[in-house]
């Protein structure tokens, strides 16, 4: 086998943030010759796979090109009822993955502010609809709208107005292990008329709440609105309320918090994708495992109970998966979607996130009517071939009864 090129991520130009949720979840070999070994090495912890389901997934991952995936189901009666990984965490060690590999899941973490926001709306600590300045202690406007305050409504809906400058956006990546700057301080940079990187192009044309705009750096925004309204790091109380109570240990912000051992490796093509952090890491940078994830899942699912630990009431997740948008006036740009607290609503009538970043890609979503939920994470990049694969797992995922 020809040795790996190993690749920085800055090098694969504009990280690709989120996936097309409508597409996905819609009903719309060296690998093979090795694949005893990883079979052996994968029996997990957790639910026990049905042999059928299995052997499907398997023969599914033998004729795909992901290095390696792990799925889940969760129901809303039975909590998680089949978790399993398949392929490769690490090709060159052979290192399978299963339902425990750690990897960072791109922007399904901005569920996850979703859930922090309502936690803090329940505690009165914020309002959803008060002008992020009262929070910040610094004005962040549209220079074209100035008299238009920006809310955490519109940052959850991506309708702020905020957008991503791709080569400034660019520069929350960082080769390593180590954000280049603190969190604040980009988002000074980038958003206020003192910072350097400041430009009207950091704004829409429209005011805010009149369009809808995917916004990585404003959902970093929220996070760090919430930050400083709760006086604690996003890392720190989002650990605290959501990662602990869950069980989620395995789960974290940063290299630092996980199990570097468990982490699986990126791959673009043949090549493995160094390592990199997220200075905007809230938007995008949580490490956890598809176990963790479907845990996470079936809480939402049951309204916010896990066990004994409740992350949210019933009725703070039913707020927080609502459709936000006027289905007879939505934002300009909203199409036939929708949207809740950071979750997406498909037209399908699935809610979840997906997420794509240099060497990863994942999704996570759910079905309020029939209760089912599912989880794929993998370790390289969607490109149209592997998208019309993950096609195949997904809807054999939503088919298993």
């Amino acid at each position: 086998m020809q040795a790996a090129e190993k690749i920085s991520p800055l090098r694969l130009g504009s990280a690709v943030r989120v996936l097309t949720i409508g597409l996905l979840m819609s009903g719309a070999g060296q690998l093979m010759a090795d694949q005893a070994m990883a079979d052996q090495a994968m029996a997990d912890s957790g639910p026990k796979p049905t042999a059928d389901l299995d052997g499907q997934l398997k023969a599914l991952h033998a004729k795909s090109d992901f290095p390696g995936f792990a799925v889940a189901i969760v129901d809303r009666e039975q909590g998680v009822v089949y978790e399993s990984g398949f392929g490769w965490a690490d090709r060159q060690n052979r290192k399978p993955f299963t339902a425990q590999t750690v990897m960072n899941i791109g922007s399904v973490s901005k569920t996850f502010i979703g859930v922090a926001l309502m936690q803090a709306v329940e505690n009165g600590q914020i309002d959803l609809d008060a002008p992020v300045d009262r929070y910040l202690g610094f004005s962040i406007r549209n220079p074209r709208f100035p008299d238009k305050p920006i809310t955490l409504r519109h940052l959850a809906t991506h309708t702020s107005g905020i957008e991503d400058r791709g080569s400034i956006y660019r520069k929350a990546y960082s080769e390593g292990m180590e954000p280049s700057m603190e969190l604040g301080e980009y988002l000074r940079q980038y958003l206020t008329p003192e910072g350097r990187w400041y430009n009207r192009r950091n704004f829409g044309k429209n005011p805010p709440g009149d369009a809808r705009d995917y916004s990585n750096i404003g959902a970093a925004l929220a996070a760090y609105t919430l930050e400083k309204a709760l006086e604690k790091p996003f890392d720190e109380l989002t650990t605290r309320s959501i990662l602990k109570p869950l069980g989620m240990d395995d789960s974290g912000w940063s290299y630092g918090d996980i199990e570097l051992d468990s982490h699986a490796v990126s791959y673009d093509g043949d090549d493995i994708v160094e390592p990199y952090t997220l200075v905007t890491y809230p938007d995008g940078g949580l490490r956890t495992s598809v176990s963790s994830l479907g845990r996470y899942l079936a809480a939402i699912l049951r309204g916010g109970v896990l066990g004994d630990a409740r992350i949210l009431d019933g009725a703070s997740v039913e707020a927080m998966v609502a459709p936000q948008f006027d289905a007879q006036d939505p934002p300009e740009g909203a199409g036939d979607k929708n949207s809740g607290i950071f979750w997406s609503l498909d037209s399908s009538g699935l809610i979840g996130h997906t997420g794509g970043d240099p060497g990863i890609s994942t999704m996570m979503a759910f079905d309020p009517e029939s209760g089912r939920g599912w989880v794929f994470i993998t370790n390289c990049e969607l490109n149209k071939k592997t998208g019309g694969q993950l096609r195949e797992i997904w809807n054999l995922l939503k088919s298993t009864p």
